[in-house]
């Protein structure tokens, strides 16, 4: 109330009394208060742009109802010293980083990006254009992983999306036939809360022949040693 009473002789400014100014302005019976503001300009002036406006604003105030704009300052000043501005930096900042992601993956709102892990180069090779992210998982989070022949399901590597089919798989996860892998089965897999990934999207390879698998899904590469009990359920795939 403190804002009310004093108006321009108060230095705080706050919801309530802003509020409350606002209030007596649209039902005229500031006028008191509008006279006292004037008075305080006079006798603490300064010359100023920003004090000729604001008494300019304050004899504005003598006007009913329309003297409710007097209290524009008071609001301006509410808003910069909110935490409303923070909020929306907070939230600009958040959006500027995803921008810079190069390649999102479908996990990304279930992860938090942490200092990124130093990989062996052929495994750095096995990511588009060698980027990649390490994360911490904040929730349990699901992943798939084809094998079969000499892939087992225990393997490093896993992806986001089920496989539609094992030719599909092969060429959206770049399996090399020289890797003997069947891609006949695939795994569930339930990687829980607070494992460490490291993610980004599957890279471009080539066959002996010369036949190129273009990759491009989601690539996770998962904790080493991970235990086979996040192994929820596995299906065959079918042959296309």
């Amino acid at each position: 109330m403190d804002q009310v009473i004093k108006g321009n002789y108060s230095h705080d400014v706050t919801l309530a009394g802003t509020v409350g100014q606002v209030g007596q302005g649209l039902t005229g019976v500031d006028i008191v208060a509008d006279a006292r503001d004037l008075v305080y300009d006079f006798t603490h002036w300064e010359w100023s742009g920003a004090h000729a406006g604001q008494t300019l604003l304050d004899a504005v105030g003598l006007i009913p109802v329309i003297g409710v704009l007097k209290n524009v300052d008071e609001v301006a000043t509410l808003v910069k010293n909110s935490d409303i501005l923070g909020d929306t930096k907070h939230i600009d900042e958040v959006a500027n980083k995803k921008l810079k992601v190069k390649y999102p993956t479908k996990i990304d709102s279930q992860v938090t990006e942490i200092e990124k892990a130093k990989l062996p180069d052929w495994m750095i090779r096995t990511f588009t254009e060698g980027e990649y992210r390490t994360v911490v998982t904040n929730e349990n989070v699901t992943l798939y992983r084809t094998f079969g022949g000499r892939s087992d399901a225990g393997g490093a590597f896993a992806t986001t999306m089920s496989a539609k089919n094992r030719i599909q798989a092969k060429i959206d996860t770049a399996l090399l036939p020289e890797w003997g892998g069947t891609r006949m089965y695939e795994a569930r897999i339930e990687v829980p809360r607070g494992q460490v990934l490291n993610i980004g999207q599957v890279a471009e390879q080539y066959t002996r022949t010369g036949t190129k698998l273009d990759g491009g899904a989601d690539q996770i590469l998962l904790p080493e040693k991970w235990s086979l009990e996040w192994i929820k359920d596995i299906k065959i795939i079918p042959s296309k």
